[in-house]
């Protein structure tokens, strides 16, 4: 439909142009007819970008999405780009070895809930994004550690490598 208006339109312009002698600049009309239309096709919300949303059990692009932590498998990698997740991981096993996981929050917003009792050490970068940690700190650019009090004598941990770029990673107690 959008092509068949432009071309509506220039053989419009072209006839009035040669026919009556107006001289209209075309091209600048045309533009400005479908700056137009896609302003009235985002305002109505029928303009996409052709752009499908993305949705597994650790990844949510264009999307919002829960994720919930499981051992079984080895989705140790949460993503949320151009979307927002949470992640809840209060029921991380503990008992028998560290357990490592990769966070991001890439222009999106990734919100991650531990238990208080966990031992937990954050690993947090952030480039032009935000990461708030249990402790209330905010890391706006640069790397920053965080360990819980628990964390220092306990035999295994919950670690967490929290990347934010253009977006934000929330990690706080349940």
């Amino acid at each position: 439909m959008f092509w068949g208006l432009i071309f509506i339109a220039l053989g419009t312009l072209l006839v009035i142009k040669h026919v009556f002698g107006i001289h209209l600049p075309i091209f600048k009309i045309l533009i400005g007819l479908g700056l137009i239309y896609i302003g009235c096709r985002i305002i109505f919300g029928s303009f996409h970008l052709g752009v499908s949303p993305v949705k597994t059990e650790n990844l949510a692009i264009f999307a919002e999405s829960q994720f919930s932590y499981s051992s079984v498998g080895g989705k140790n990698d949460y993503q949320a780009i151009f979307g927002s997740a949470d992640l809840d991981l209060s029921q991380v096993d503990l008992s028998q070895q560290d357990v490592k996981i990769n966070l991001g929050a890439v222009f999106g917003h990734l919100t991650v809930l531990v238990d208080p009792g966990t031992p937990l050490v954050v690993k947090a970068n952030s480039a032009f994004g935000k990461v708030r940690l249990p402790s209330k700190d905010r890391i706006n650019f640069g790397e920053y550690t965080y360990e819980s009090q628990n964390s220092k004598t306990a035999p295994h941990k919950l670690i967490l490598e929290a990347n934010a770029v253009f977006g934000d990673l929330e990690i706080r107690f349940r």
